[in-house]
């Protein structure tokens, strides 16, 4: 009994680890966007070794006037691309990703810019892109019926254990 107990407590903390971190990821990155920042999931190997396919970059909507050197995000038709700024002009900017051996095709208006790369996040694109496969709701839902499993678990443990614990006693006190 006291290794289903503790088995319940080390499965009450994990799940509560769990929900905590996804909680904190979800303030975190809602207090990105509220401070003007976005993040993308970098899904092209383009800009390798700066960002590389998996990682979340991290966009400076209020840095819209890049330099040379700048990795900036752009719209171009349905996708959102970041790539290093070559070139400034009045027109808008030539941009290359670091993987490319040539400059892309056409400069990118400042309308289309939609910010400054400031920073990545290894990796976690590919976190990002399942919870937005699966749906947050759907994630929010099961980590709660799981915490809800191991708050019922503990207490089933706790009643059981004093259950039979009583139990042993009132054996006691009949023998005697």
């Amino acid at each position: 009994m006291k290794t289903m107990r503790a088995l319940s407590q080390v499965f009450s903390a994990v799940i509560t680890s769990v929900t905590v971190l996804a909680a904190s990821a979800a303030l975190i990155l809602w207090l990105f966007r509220l401070l003007g920042t976005e993040i993308y999931i970098v899904r092209s190997s383009s800009m390798e070794p700066a960002l590389l396919a998996g990682d979340l970059a991290v966009v400076d909507r209020r840095r819209m006037d890049p330099g040379v050197g700048d990795i900036i995000a752009f719209s171009l038709e349905d996708t959102v691309v970041a790539h290093r700024v070559c070139g400034v002009s009045r027109d808008g900017f030539q941009t290359r990703g670091d993987a490319n051996r040539a400059q892309d095709a056409g400069s990118v208006s400042r309308a289309q810019v939609i910010g400054t790369v400031i920073g990545r996040i290894a990796a976690a694109g590919y976190l990002l892109n399942e919870i937005q496969r699966i749906g947050p709701a759907v994630i929010g839902l099961f980590l709660l019926g799981l915490n809800l499993i191991s708050f019922g678990l503990e207490r089933w443990m706790d009643t059981g254990g004093k259950k039979a614990e009583g139990d042993r006693q009132k054996r006691k006190r009949r023998e005697a």
